[in-house]
């Protein structure tokens, strides 16, 4: 039985005392009487310092996310960071932040105390603080000290657990238990910074080169894919001619946007909403945006928002290498874009979000099959097929004959959404430099890892022998160069999107020579 005394509140507490007291509630007292007692100890603290550590610990336990390092597992920490080189604001920072993150796999605190919830917020939580810390350092160290630097504490980390799937939880469990909550009841429609300048880019939606998503952003406190989607779906008055709610679609697409995981650097809500606007562009651009139906390009656009939600921010190899519980739920067959459309019909079955409530049977039936059928075609392992089947269907097809048959129908769509889904390197330069930064840093992020467990590293995921420039020439090489000059010969108005594209090799070329 355990001992369930209180801990000291005694004056002139040091902040390790404090701490570990915190540790002792977090591990036998529910938790608001651990934030209570906390809150007494708070208003005991003599000394500025030890108030700062006692305001760190109430935050994180009011978060959910406190697990505590255990004092041998600090030290252990601690004289790890300090055999790096490390200075002491450095490690004090790093040390704080991982002390909300430590997965409950290796929590000194036993399962049964916190419940399976808790336990997944905590994993869930590891990479938040994780990247948090590091990113603060990595201005003033170089590249290899960072990669050595993250690799030694996930080791350090993963060096106190039996099963290294409890660690990579946080990147391969899903959240539709979090998201199928009813956590948005009525429409929450975000603060806007400037409306005139807003209006001014959502002007541009249906340009290919001069939409700013990441100035959307900005002006929505991070909010793009609900305004751009409301927007999209508004220009082509799609809740009049489907029947949809307002309130419903902006419910819907809080929780989708909410569901996107804010941590990941590129696979997080503003792509989606990128490869939304990307799509209704492609669609105006290319001419044929007159030829669909209008639950035809509703179903399109809801693709393109909801293509990626609930990403782990890992590619599905990685998944399929350490055996993670989606890739063995789908069989090792697309399984992010799979798990990509489990969470959204999860979401869209819930009353306050069922964008399609007032569909007939037959209309949810085709709306749902065009969606399932363009997430699946975002799966790169695609990539080759779907090119090679165009590139077939040009030669008998023209732009104006593509829609006479359902098959080449549902081919055109399923190259369009994987079009736009990798369109990034043909936007202009200043968007294309911004978007490449974004998802090398989850490429190494990913190499990080599978260097940590023993794993081959992927080739673009590899700090010390790829470069941002080389990945960026590759991909528009060997990938997005074959499917743009595909499209162009069906749709040669898109000959704007391969110049544009053949611009910024160029500049990635020049940059890449100044390195050498």
């Amino acid at each position: 039985m355990m001992n369930k005394r209180k801990p000291s509140t005694r004056n002139g507490h040091s902040p390790s005392t404090v701490i570990q007291n915190a540790q002792e509630f977090r591990a036998w007292s529910y938790k608001h009487q651990a934030i209570k007692t906390c809150k007494g100890l708070l208003n005991k603290c003599k000394t500025q310092e030890a108030r700062q550590q006692m305001e760190f610990v109430l935050k994180v336990l009011s978060e959910s996310h406190y697990q505590g390092l255990g004092q041998e597992r600090e030290n252990s920490l601690t004289n790890e960071l300090k055999n790096r080189g490390t200075t002491e604001d450095v490690q004090d920072y790093i040390l704080k932040n991982m002390m909300g993150a430590v997965p409950a796999a290796i929590s000194e605190e036993p399962e049964t105390m916190r419940g399976e919830r808790r336990a997944s917020e905590s994993r869930r939580s590891t990479t938040r603080h994780y990247r948090k810390a590091l990113d603060e350092i990595k201005e003033n160290i170089s590249p290899e000290q960072t990669k050595d630097l993250r690799t030694q504490i996930y080791k350090l980390v993963l060096s106190k657990s039996v099963n290294p799937e409890d660690i990579l939880e946080p990147y391969t469990a899903p959240i539709v238990e979090v998201v199928e909550e009813p956590r948005i009841i009525t429409p929450a429609w975000p603060t806007i910074e400037d409306q005139q300048k807003l209006d001014s880019i959502l002007q541009n939606s249906t340009s290919w080169l001069d939409f700013d998503a990441f100035e959307i952003s900005r002006l929505t406190g991070g909010r793009p894919l609900v305004v751009i989607g409301t927007h999209l779906l508004k220009q082509h008055k799609l809740l009049e001619l489907c029947n949809i709610e307002e309130n419903i679609l902006i419910n819907f697409l809080n929780v989708i946007e909410e569901a996107y995981p804010s941590s990941n650097n590129f696979h997080c809500s503003l792509h989606g909403a990128d490869v939304m606007q990307t799509l209704n562009a492609l669609f105006h651009q290319s001419g044929f945006i007159s030829q669909f139906q209008p639950y035809q390009l509703l179903a399109c656009l809801i693709a393109a928002a909801v293509h990626d939600v609930d990403h782990p921010g890992l590619s599905n190899n990685f998944l399929i290498q350490i055996g993670a519980p989606i890739a063995i739920t789908y069989n090792d067959t697309s399984v992010l874009e799979n798990h990509h459309l489990a969470t959204f019909f999860r979401i869209v079955r819930r009353p306050e979000c069922n964008i399609f409530k007032n569909f007939t049977f037959q209309q949810k039936r085709e709306v749902r099959k065009i969606i399932i059928d363009l997430v699946l075609a975002t799966d790169m392992t695609m990539h080759v097929q779907l090119v090679d089947d165009f590139n077939s269907l040009t030669e008998t097809a023209t732009s104006t004959t593509l829609f006479s048959s359902a098959e080449s129908t549902k081919l055109l769509l399923k190259l369009s959404i994987h079009l736009a889904d990798i369109s990034n390197p043909s936007k202009k330069f200043i968007y294309c430099e911004k978007w490449a930064s974004l998802v090398m840093e989850e490429f190494y992020f990913q190499g990080d890892l599978e260097d940590s467990l023993g794993l081959p590293i992927s080739r673009e995921c590899d700090r010390l022998r790829s470069s941002k420039e080389n990945v960026q020439m590759g991909f528009m090489d060997f990938v997005l160069r074959p499917l743009l000059e595909v499209w162009v010969k069906l749709f040669p108005q898109m000959d704007i999107a391969l110049k544009q594209m053949q611009e910024n090799f160029e500049s990635w070329k020049k940059l890449a020579d100044e390195r050498l």
